[in-house]
């Protein structure tokens, strides 16, 4: 279970109190208007952002307590992060992108590689560098970056905002084959109703930098009018 309380000051007067739970493993969607504090919750999840008060627990590891002065690096989190933009490194083939983590991280993949090489459908890529990618190439090849990195936590922030629409349903199929081996928790942030309800069983909505609703996602998108989009 992951349970969060976060609260985070912006300039210009800007306040975010973020507080909520989801489950331990599989996928959770995390629904909201722009500017609602979606990718701020991601960050301060992955230990890119400080809270300025609160806390939060991932099955059992304690990654902020700002009371007992205690944050988590993001390197000690064991979290995969794949954003909008693949971010991969341009000097490394994708097969070095990939061991990135394993090599200079000292992690260790939850699934063997060849495995996970498969079920992305990357093979072909590994001896090719990431400036030869198209757009969904590159996102499989971060998903798979950051499945090398997910020890406790994978966080996927629109990953496929910026594919068009067949390359989108692509990521969406590896982004479904991964989650149903998943041990650990998956937070997807997303502003299309048709993944939220494709990938994920519950999800969060929020809303002017508050957790508003929490539970089944079929019944979330329904209250908030966007079921029929997402069918």
């Amino acid at each position: 279970m992951v349970v969060f309380d976060y609260q985070k000051r912006f300039p210009r007067g800007a306040f975010l109190h973020l507080k909520g739970a989801f489950g331990a493993c599989g996928i959770t969607a995390v629904l909201g208007p722009s500017g609602s504090g979606k990718t701020t919750l991601a960050r301060l999840l992955a230990g890119i952002a400080a809270p300025d008060a609160g806390s939060c627990v991932v099955n059992g590891t304690v990654f902020d307590d700002v009371s007992r002065s205690i944050r988590l690096r993001p390197e000690e989190r064991g979290l995969g992060y794949v954003f909008q933009n693949h971010r991969l490194f341009a000097c490394m083939s994708v097969r070095e992108n990939i061991l990135y983590p394993m090599r200079y991280g000292g992690r260790t993949p939850l699934r063997p590689l060849d495995e996970l090489v498969q079920t992305l459908r990357i093979k072909p890529l590994l001896d090719r560098r990431p400036s030869t990618l198209s757009g969904g190439e590159a996102q499989r090849v971060s998903l798979a970056r950051a499945l090398c990195s997910a020890q406790r936590m994978l966080i996927l922030d629109e990953p496929a905002a910026s594919l068009d629409p067949e390359l989108r349903g692509e990521l969406v199929e590896c982004v479904d084959a991964v989650a149903r081996s998943a041990r650990f928790p998956i937070l997807y942030i997303t502003h299309t109703a048709r993944e939220a309800l494709r990938l994920a069983p519950a999800a969060l909505y929020l809303k002017a930098g508050r957790v508003v609703e929490s539970g089944p996602t079929r019944e979330i998108l329904e209250r908030r009018g966007y079921l029929m989009e997402a069918l």
